[in-house]
């Protein structure tokens, strides 16, 4: 279970595919949406919508006062799954969001576009886990900071998806601290 609270109201998405909104006042449910397939993301907000990811990597963005589906957005998916694959983070206009496919997508809420995607798979790594896994996507001054099971972490221009450095971590033989050049700041 996934939960959050907007307004009035507890939003819960379920591992059953389920999204539940209850009013936390009197406890009565205000609605229901079954969309089939398990939620494993976290729930994120932004301007009376909410965000969540299911298990085929599926985005979803529904209107919280209805439960209605505003759109969705389906990228590549694979057959491995973990439990901190799908990572959610939304900084004013724009949504971060990580897949099991090992990538990550800048989607623009107020246009419904993607801006950006980057690959996150090295495959040049001989051990690299089959199974793609990230930290929580945190956002200071317009960089994306995260670290994946792949044994980097980024630090990535929100802007434009450029990758202002990663660093190695517990990969032997793979020690680097790689900077890209900063213009645009």
């Amino acid at each position: 279970f996934n939960m959050v609270i907007i307004n009035d109201k507890v939003v819960i998405s379920d591992n059953l595919g389920n999204v539940y909104a209850y009013n936390y006042k009197n406890y009565k449910k205000i609605w229901f949406a079954n969309l089939s397939v398990p939620f494993v993301s976290d729930i994120k907000i932004y301007k009376n919508n909410i965000y969540l990811i299911n298990t085929n990597s599926k985005l979803f963005s529904i209107n919280s006062d209805s439960g209605k589906i505003n759109w969705s957005y389906s990228s590549s998916s694979k057959k491995l799954k973990g439990k901190k694959t799908y990572r959610l983070a939304i900084n004013k206009n724009l949504l971060f969001y990580t897949d099991d496919n090992a990538e990550i997508y800048c989607l623009n809420l107020d246009s419904n576009t993607i801006l950006w995607s980057l690959k996150l798979q090295l495959e040049n790594f001989i051990n690299i886990p089959k199974i793609f896994e990230a930290s929580t996507i945190l956002i200071v001054n317009n960089i994306l900071y995260f670290s994946t099971n792949y044994g980097l972490t980024y630090a990535i221009d929100t802007f434009n998806g450029r990758i202002i450095w990663y660093k190695s971590y517990g990969v032997s033989n793979y020690s680097f601290l790689h900077y890209a050049p900063i213009s645009n700041f």
